[in-house]
């Protein structure tokens, strides 16, 4: 089995196809619709009484596990981005709340997965639900930059933890303190992972790890609508690809990259996580 955490959310986004608001969204949801389409995947999270169900038993419908996902009486976490026709987005409202420093409640049936992924929350959180996940055959992590400004010692204590380290461009170079992206990668696979992966949107990505470098490109598509969890639908391929590899080859890593960026494709044709599912 793959397990997911991450965030639950609600989004309001507006793009040159259109407009929605409230819709369901979050790393852990993109991630789980993108890994089922590979094989079986559990998903913990935490969301607010206010999260409906439909998103859920739309999930579950296809196969995920959603009972690790609880509901708490804070107010579900909220994200209010814009997009322009070139893909640069403006974030225009976060509201997180106390709900993302909610650590969830690994289920006893969820430990000692296969693969483990642990998306873009509080790095706190993530080590918590490490800590609750036995010994999984392979763990990956993703941040993004308000971690790695409010959380850098609880984030740089968790990638001596983890295989893979998956972040874009803008991260790698602040988590590093590099202008290189390569020197930024080497620095901190020094710190444990074996690979780092970084999300080059539609330039596709780039695996490092020892002696290796590899490049895949995007995968065309014919028009994007929301290029919101494009990166967690990544996440959701290549994990799934690599969940009975602990120690990925090369070989194994570059199929893997190419099975992210399809899914990455698939996520960016419709609004929330419905080109996946």
């Amino acid at each position: 089995m793959i397990v997911g955490v991450g965030t639950v959310a609600l989004d309001t986004v507006e793009t040159p196809a259109g407009s929605v608001r409230d819709v369901p969204g979050g790393s852990a949801l993109y991630f789980a619709a993108a890994a089922s389409r590979l094989g079986p995947v559990a998903v913990v999270g935490v969301t607010g009484e206010d999260f409906p169900d439909e998103p859920l038993a739309r999930l579950s419908a296809r196969g995920v596990d959603v009972s690790g996902i609880v509901r708490v009486v804070d107010p579900t976490f909220r994200w209010h981005a814009r997009y322009d026709g070139w893909g640069n987005r403006q974030v225009l409202s976060v509201h997180r709340g106390g709900i993302v420093r909610r650590s969830p409640v690994v289920p006893t049936a969820f430990r000692n997965p296969e693969a483990l992924f642990l998306g873009s929350t509080a790095p706190a959180v993530q080590s918590e639900v490490l800590d609750q996940s036995g010994a999984p055959g392979l763990v990956v992590l993703d941040t993004m930059p308000h971690w790695i400004v409010e959380g850098r010692t609880d984030l740089e204590a968790l990638l001596a933890r983890v295989d893979i380290l998956l972040v874009n461009e803008e991260e790698i170079l602040m988590l590093a303190a590099e202008s290189d992206e390569a020197t930024a990668a080497g620095a901190v696979r020094s710190l444990g992972p074996r690979w780092v992966v970084v999300k080059r949107g539609a330039r596709g990505a780039c695996a490092y790890g020892e002696n290796a470098r590899l490049e895949v490109e995007a995968v065309e598509v014919e028009a994007v609508v929301d290029p919101t969890g494009a990166g967690d639908a990544f996440a959701g391929g290549l994990v799934a690809s690599l969940a009975r590899t602990p120690r990925p080859s090369v070989a194994h890593m570059r199929e893997a990259l190419g099975v992210g960026a399809a899914m990455g494709a698939r996520a960016v044709g419709a609004f929330s996580f419905s080109g996946l599912t």
